[in-house]
């Protein structure tokens, strides 16, 4: 199909899996939680963001290139003002999609 001019190239597309970090937050009684959850999702690199019960008021999934990049973004959502704790887990294997 090429020497016909069929088919004139050929790409591949490549899944670029990087690293994901699952951020447990946990807010200030005096901050809305809703409040806090917009500022995270509209961050870079954050993929999901749900509001919890329980401990944690929000779940935040980031993904990023690399440790480094991933570090300064969950840098960034510790530094909002309002968020008392976090908690941190990296992403070793994920098993369903």
């Amino acid at each position: 199909m090429t020497d016909l001019g069929i088919i004139k190239r050929f790409t591949i597309e490549t899944v670029e899996e990087g690293v994901k970090a699952i951020v447990l937050i946990e807010v200030s009684v005096s901050t809305p939680s809703p409040k806090i959850a917009e500022n995270v999702s509209n961050m870079e690199g954050v993929e999901l963001v749900y509001e919890t019960s329980g401990q944690y008021d929000i779940f935040a999934l980031i993904s990023e290139a690399d440790i480094s990049s991933l570090n300064r973004s969950i840098d960034e959502v510790r530094n909002l003002k309002g968020i008392t704790n976090t908690n941190s887990l990296i992403v070793l294997k994920s098993w369903k999609f």
